[in-house]
Order: structure tokens, then C-alpha cells, then sequence
């Protein structure tokens, strides 16, 4: 039977809308950066083996991506 590890990326955007902060399971993964930086970060988890599964997104200008990826033992 697969078992499966998953992650939450958050990431909420500025005012100015041109820039975000990024979270990796609640912690901070990059400081306050452009929007681009998401595209980069979440390009990242997919090299390392996550795969996106689902993602939403609020009025609140917060979005938010979940991943999964076999869980090695």
C-alpha cells in the first residue's frame, strides 16, 4: 500500500499586489518577494517529487496549494 506525505503552501499577497509571502507548513519559506518567487518555490517542490493536488483561493488575497509525494521509509 502507497503511503503519502503531504505539504501546504500559503501564500498571501500584498496590498500592492506585486508581492507575497511564502509558507511552507505554517513556516516561513521566503520573505516578502515579487510574485514570481511563488512560480520559482512551487517549480521547486516539484523537482523534489510533490505533486500538486488541489489549490483555492480567497477574497482575501490569500492563496493556498497542497502537494503530496510518496512517503519513503
Amino acid at each position: 500500500m502507497t503511503k503519502w506525505e503531504y505539504c501546504e503552501v500559503t501564500a498571501p499577497m500584498r496590498d500592492d499586489g506585486q508581492s507575497v509571502r511564502i509558507y511552507l507548513n505554517g513556516e516561513q519559506a521566503v520573505a516578502e518577494s515579487k510574485t514570481s518567487a511563488l512560480y520559482d518555490f512551487l517549480n521547486k517542490l516539484g523537482g523534489e517529487g510533490w505533486e500538486m493536488i488541489n489549490c483555492a483561493f480567497y477574497p482575501n488575497k490569500t492563496a493556498f496549494y497542497y502537494f503530496k509525494r510518496v512517503l519513503n521509509s
